[in-house]
């Protein structure tokens, strides 16, 4: 592996896991089909690499939302790319992970009985985190610098948990 392809390996990695907490979040703030939808999209970029951990590690933060999946998966009328047995592992492994780390978003979630709230800065880094881009992409569609993408970044986990 040269230092490229490990780079290009870890950003895939910062992608898959705020796009994991970014379907936690959207399913904190009761916004469940969108929850669905990033999730599922996730998950099937990860089935053909059997990638299980980048997603179960959010704990049981992410299990509602992947029964959620399941059901759909398990449905006569899905013709999706996603199995039910990959998805099963996932689910299986987030609420085995979930019995020593609950999640961020469901720590945060039992904190309060407030929904997550991100400023519109915030909330705009996780969604271009999400899509894949980096900060220096960030930077030049947004103007801002490096530096504070990474500051509204940080406050937006940091409101999570």
């Amino acid at each position: 592996m040269t230092d490229t392809d490990h780079i290009e390996f870890f950003r895939s990695f910062q992608h898959f896991t705020t796009a994991r907490a970014y379907a936690a979040l959207y399913w904190t703030l009761n916004r469940k089909n969108e929850a669905e939808e990033e999730l599922t999209e996730t998950l099937e970029v990860l089935q053909p690499y059997g990638f299980v951990r980048v997603v179960a590690d959010e704990g049981e933060a992410v299990v509602p939302v992947l029964k959620r999946i399941l059901s759909k998966v398990g449905g006569k009328e899905y013709t999706g790319p996603l199995t039910r047995a990959y998805v099963n592992a996932v689910m299986l492994a987030a609420h085995s992970f979930g019995t020593s780390h609950r999640g961020y978003m469901t720590e945060a979630g039992g904190k309060t009985d407030k929904p997550v709230k991100l400023s519109k800065q915030q909330t705009l880094m996780l969604e271009l985190l999400a899509q894949g881009y980096k900060n220096a992409e960030i930077s030049e569609m947004t103007g801002l610098s490096i530096p504070t993408i990474k500051s509204h970044t940080s406050l937006a986990y940091k409101s999570w948990g």
